[in-house]
Formats: structure tokens, C-alpha cells, sequence
């Protein structure tokens, strides 16, 4: 029996792990930090608490219970051999099999902008999610016992990168302002004041989609009062 050993369980890795284990032949070991897979496109509607973080996390061993060949190992691959073909943990652990596939995802690319890393949050895990929904929820809360604090801007929420996360995110601050204002779930905020900026260096929203889908979505957005800079 050949082994197998995937880094990383999100989309590809997932994926790659069920096509390999339907084959008696081989025994795949997957490894990711965290015991669940998340599913990315929805990380915003768990950000604005449209959803909530179990409805967009997958438990990697209940999607292989069926699978005897396929070993989950929860932990966080720090470096790998490929002359060997070992992954190795940052807890020593290592990992060694006939193939060895890498698929450990991405992380937020600042592009070198002073203080971006430091004063802003990436939206690229549930994690990343989690805490920019507590710090909506807290500002939220803080303008409705202090209205003078929108006057120094806690009600301006700017978005920067127009590509589909962006978007997504900018609609859902929009509708989330209507949806406030009307149901007067905050007695004393006044949601109408507040401003959703989507900032982007290319001309139009969503630059890599048909022109039908740039002039819908710039559209959509301003429809629900987002600034497009």
C-alpha cells in the first residue's frame, strides 16, 4: 500500500484526500491546524453575523468516517522535505509518505502598505471572521450608548479590495445599515449615518468578471448607499 500525505484540508486538499481514498490501494494522511475544513465564500456572512461559525465549518473526521485509509492529524505543518517527502510540525512530528501533496492555502497579502498588517482586518479564515464580527458587534454597541462616537467615525466601515470577498462585504455592511435603521434594533443609533466605503486601484468592481457582472454589482452596491473609490 503506497502512502500519501496532504497538507493542508481546505478546498484542494479536501477534494484531492476523497478522489485518493476511494482507491483500497493507498493510505492518505491529512494534516491541517485546524480539525475542520471552512468553507471561504461565506466568511463574511459569518463577519456581519448573517450566519454563524458553525454553519460555514465541516469536521474533517466526520467527512472521512467512512474512509479506514484516511488519518486526520490536527497540526500545523512548519516545513517540509521533498526529497523525502516528510512534513514535519511545530511540534517535531513527522510525517513521511510515497507522495507528498502541498496545499496549505494562502494568507492576506498587504502589499507592503505601512500599518496595514497592524490596524486592519483580513478576512481569510473563520478566525479572521470571528473577530472582525466581535468588533463590528462591540463598535455597534459603543455608538448606541455613545451617539458622539459616529461623529469620529465608528459607523464608517471601508473595505479595501473589490474583488468577490469585497463586494460581498460591502453589500452585506449596506443591507445590514437598511436593516438596522428600519427594525430599530438600536434604539439610540442612528444606522442612516453610516458610510461603507469599497476602495480598489482598478476602475471598476469585481475586474476580473464580464463587464455585465462589473456594471450589475457597481449598480448593487450603490442601491444599498456603498461609495465606490
Amino acid at each position: 500500500m503506497k502512502s500519501v500525505v496532504i497538507v493542508g484540508g481546505g478546498f484542494a486538499g479536501l477534494s484531492c484526500a476523497r478522489e485518493l481514498a476511494r482507491s483500497n490501494h493507498l493510505h492518505i494522511t491529512l494534516i491541517d491546524k485546524n480539525n475542520y475544513q471552512q468553507f471561504q465564500p461565506l466568511l463574511y456572512q459569518v463577519a456581519t453575523a448573517a450566519l454563524a461559525p458553525s454553519n460555514v465549518a465541516f469536521n474533517l473526521r466526520n467527512l472521512f468516517r467512512r474512509y479506514s485509509n484516511v488519518d486526520i492529524k490536527m497540526a500545523e505543518v512548519v516545513s517540509v522535505d521533498l526529497n523525502t517527502r516528510t512534513a514535519v510540525t511545530v511540534g517535531g512530528q513527522k510525517y513521511q509518505g510515497d507522495f507528498l501533496v502541498l496545499a496549505a492555502g494562502s494568507e492576506a497579502n498587504f502589499f507592503g502598505t505601512p500599518g496595514a498588517d497592524k490596524c486592519t482586518y483580513p478576512l481569510y479564515s473563520l478566525r479572521d471572521a470571528e473577530v472582525l464580527r466581535s468588533r463590528i458587534i462591540a463598535v455597534l454597541e459603543s455608538a448606541d450608548r455613545d451617539p458622539s462616537l459616529i461623529d469620529k467615525g465608528a459607523l464608517n466601515f471601508v473595505i479595501v479590495g473589490a474583488g468577490p470577498t469585497g463586494v460581498e462585504m460591502a453589500g452585506a455592511f449596506g443591507d445590514a445599515a437598511q436593516v438596522l435603521e428600519k427594525e430599530k434594533r438600536f434604539k439610540d443609533l442612528a444606522a442612516d449615518q453610516a458610510q461603507i466605503v469599497l476602495v480598489d486601484h482598478s476602475q471598476s468592481v469585481l475586474n476580473a468578471f464580464s463587464e455585465k457582472s462589473r456594471l450589475y454589482a457597481k449598480e448593487a452596491l450603490r442601491s444599498r448607499g456603498v461609495q465606490l473609490r
